[in-house]
């Protein structure tokens, strides 16, 4: 080597040192970086917090403190609970063992459809023992028949006072529907749907 030329400065002797050294500067410039540009975009949206309200902040906004005014009542002190006056009781008809209606009560859940769509029946029939089968009739021909006209008829069981079934008809026009029990000869009310 010539002694014109500097020796290279070396920097072995410490590689943790210079390093750690070089991720606090690089953390400290990302760190300004972001910091500076959350600054400005609080400031640009509005969000810088200042919690001074000012004139134009407060501006339109109102509010009203109604005057205190006397009352013509005089208020009742009470001391304890006991000497509040006690409400007497409304009457009431309930019964622990309600009386059992005969009748049955019939509603479809359709007032009209289109043939061969969906006719929910339902209803109560609170006279009746669990298991009771209604059997599902149609006005048809000037008469009642099980309905449908060929096969086992549709029946909706009774299950604590309720009942629920359904029927299909392609029979255009109004078409009436009833429910009957054929062991306590009664029957419901009859509902009318219009199908077409």
């Amino acid at each position: 080597m010539s002694d014109d030329q500097p020796e290279p400065t070396r920097r072995d002797g410490h590689p943790i040192v210079w390093g750690l050294a070089a991720m606090i500067a690089v953390v400290a410039v990302v760190g300004g970086i972001l910091a500076g540009g959350v600054f400005v975009g609080t400031k640009a949206l509005g969000l810088s917090g200042d919690p001074v309200a000012t004139e134009e902040s407060t501006a339109g906004e109102t509010m009203v403190v109604p005057d205190p005014t006397e009352t013509d009542a005089s208020p009742t002190d009470y001391i304890t609970l006991r000497d509040v006056p006690e409400k007497p009781l409304p009457s009431s008809s309930f019964s622990e063992t309600p009386e059992a209606d005969g009748t049955i009560t019939l509603e479809a859940g359709q007032s009209s459809v289109g043939a061969m769509e969906t006719i929910n029946l339902s209803g109560t029939y609170p006279a009746a023992d669990d298991g009771t089968a209604l059997v599902v009739q149609r006005f048809d021909g000037g008469g009642w028949a099980p309905f449908p006209d060929a096969g086992s008829p549709i029946t909706a069981t009774v299950n604590s006072g309720d009942f629920a079934t359904f029927v299909l008809t392609g029979n255009l026009g109004d078409n009436r529907f009833r429910v009957v029990d054929p062991d306590g000869d009664v029957e419901s009310n009859e509902v009318t749907v219009t199908v077409g």
